[in-house]
């Protein structure tokens, strides 16, 4: 099915768009700063990362659309609990991970 056929993509499209964003965020902090915030790469970098949230956010409603279809096609109607708890098993660790390496850095910092 087309639909589902496309998921690798539209996770590697969501992965470039992150990493635009980062870029972005960490250039107009570390580097932009050193050379005055009127720069055009301030603006450049700036507009970038903005674009790629909104194109991020776009992405991301599609591949809950996929993911609601996926659970439909799965049991011929939609579970929301069952929908709740595969997003929760997949979003959490990788969170629990995150916060706990910023609380460590934070720490020894």
């Amino acid at each position: 099915d087309r639909l589902y056929s496309n998921n690798t993509t539209l996770t590697c499209l969501r992965g470039i768009l992150a990493l635009i964003v980062c870029i972005g965020h960490g250039w107009q902090a570390l580097i932009s700063p050193q050379f005055g915030l009127l720069n055009w790469d301030h603006a450049i970098f700036g507009i970038s990362a903005r674009l790629a949230v909104v194109a991020f956010f776009v992405l991301s409603g599609w591949s809950i659309y996929i993911s609601v279809q996926s659970n439909i096609k799965q049991h011929n109607l939609f579970i929301p609990k069952e929908f709740a708890l595969n997003r929760i098993f997949r979003i959490f660790p990788p969170l629990i991970i995150a916060i706990s390496m910023t609380l460590i850095l934070s720490y020894f910092t």
